[in-house]
């Protein structure tokens, strides 16, 4: 595992098995949205042009940076 996937993948001692989620990295939130303007939050979910961040949706033209772990790629990658 990368450092970023470790950062964005904290081990919690409360999660048990399979209620962890996966993060696949983050995204910095554009400064016109209301919700979390400017901010980086951890993706949830990839859904073509639509990314879930911890909870809430947004479109990409929300979205002003993306960053991905070495294993989110992968795991993007595998899906296709």
């Amino acid at each position: 595992m990368t450092k970023f996937h470790d950062e964005v993948n904290p081990i919690n001692p409360n999660y048990h098995g399979s209620q962890k989620l996966f993060y696949f990295g983050k995204a910095k939130i554009s400064k016109g949205v209301n919700l979390w303007a400017g901010t980086w939050k951890r993706i949830n979910e990839i859904d073509g042009k639509h990314l879930e961040l911890e909870g809430r949706g947004f479109n990409l033209d929300e979205i002003d940076e993306v960053k991905l772990s070495r294993e989110g790629l992968a795991k993007i990658l595998g899906d296709m």
